[in-house]
């Protein structure tokens, strides 16, 4: 994928070839090799490229400024739609909304067991007086 060069300008934020940090461009020199001068984590550098090496260049695009105006209904549901799946996720939510009431040892089973395995697939089933609960 060919870097737009109209990106690579001052206050550009990058990762250049054969670094690992993210740095901010300073000044940028164009031509068969260009120059860039950078500010990052280490302090200020100077990188020179040839037009070949400017694929290698990823731009890194920062988040906008933060805004706090947001729909608070919007919020307020995916706030409960993340609690909903982290519920399923890490409690026996099914068990906890019905009037369902598990036993010791289909706990033990279920906690000591089952969920330790790499593949879930497992099906628990009580037989008592004959109907199954």
């Amino acid at each position: 994928m060919a870097v737009d060069l109209d990106r690579l300008r001052e206050d550009a934020t990058v990762r250049l070839p054969g670094r690992a940090d993210v740095v901010t461009l300073v000044k940028v020199k164009s031509g068969p090799f260009w120059g860039f001068f950078f500010e990052g984590p280490d302090g200020p550098g100077k990188v020179v490229l040839a037009e070949s090496e400017l694929v290698h260049i990823e731009l890194v695009d920062t988040p906008a400024e933060l805004r706090f105006d947001g729909d608070p209904v919007q919020f307020r549901l995916g706030i409960e739609g993340r609690r909903i799946q982290t519920a399923f996720a890490y409690d026996m939510a099914a068990v906890a909304v019905s009037n369902i009431q598990p036993l010791p040892h289909q706990l033990e089973a279920v906690y000591d067991c089952f969920l330790r395995e790499p593949r879930l697939r497992f099906l628990l089933a009580d037989v008592n007086a004959g109907r199954i609960q």
